[in-house]
């Protein structure tokens, strides 16, 4: 949601005035973490600065009141895409969180949260396409897509490394993730976008499996069978709405 509220700003230039007052000496005397997830909904101007060496702006960093420009949301735009690629692994998924104090990675992982830092690419990839933002993309969605598995149906369902079961919302974002790069002017042969098309309706397929009587999903799956489980979420429901239609 935030990431999309971020790209209507941009498109139409709102002239909205945020309280942007971040003491950055005092977040930073107590164990402050930042997850790439939410970098990838957000883009805050200041958090995207300070993950980059970059240097903050009077104004921002004192606490007073700016208008939200569009070039103020564009740096943070080149910011926050900047710090989602230096963080992408080598696998096509992304580093988690990082320890600002203790300076170190967190080992922990979240696969829907993995998935959303995908779909943010996707929208930025789409928004403003560029070379390197698309290699990040396709790999991402290889990582995505070389975790999964096929169902007897014609649906795919995503088996992220560790996970004890599957995340509907984590098949939800990766679709979401296809659709706005189908959308995009990245993919130009007819032979790739076939492909993709062809794993965009695998995942759909999958996630219309989980969708119960009242429109809603079971949150969770069976990693050995695809079946569903768990009891709806509204967060998990909220991504599947829109991909299963």
């Amino acid at each position: 949601m935030w990431l999309s509220l971020f790209f209507f700003l941009l498109k139409n230039s709102c002239p909205l005035v945020v309280n942007t007052h971040i003491n950055i000496t005092s977040a930073f005397s107590a164990p402050l973490r930042f997850s790439l997830y939410y970098l990838s909904i957000s883009f805050l101007p200041v958090i995207a600065l300070a993950a980059t060496g970059g240097s903050i702006d009077a104004e921002l960093a004192y606490g007073q009141q700016s208008a939200l420009t569009r070039g103020l949301l564009e740096q943070s735009l080149e910011l926050g895409t900047r710090f989602l690629l230096n963080n992408q692994r080598e696998p096509g998924n992304f580093t988690y969180e990082y320890d600002f104090v203790k300076k170190r990675f967190n080992p922990s992982d979240n696969q829907v949260r993995q998935a959303g830092a995908l779909w943010g690419l996707a929208l930025i990839n789409q928004f403003e396409p560029s070379g390197e933002v698309e290699a990040a993309l396709i790999k991402g969605l290889n990582f995505f897509r070389e975790h999964s598995r096929d169902t007897d149906d014609g649906g795919k369902f995503i088996v992220y490394p560790g996970a004890r079961k599957g995340a509907t919302g984590t098949v939800a974002l990766t679709t979401l993730s296809l659709i706005e790069f189908l959308n995009s002017s990245s993919v130009q042969s007819n032979d790739l976008r076939d492909f993709y098309h062809k794993e965009l309706d695998a995942y759909i397929r999958f996630l219309l499996s989980l969708r119960l009587e009242n429109g809603q999903f079971f949150s969770t799956y069976s990693l050995s069978t695809g079946k569903g489980i768990d009891k709806p979420s509204t967060y998990y429901d909220g991504e599947s709405s829109p991909c299963a239609g």
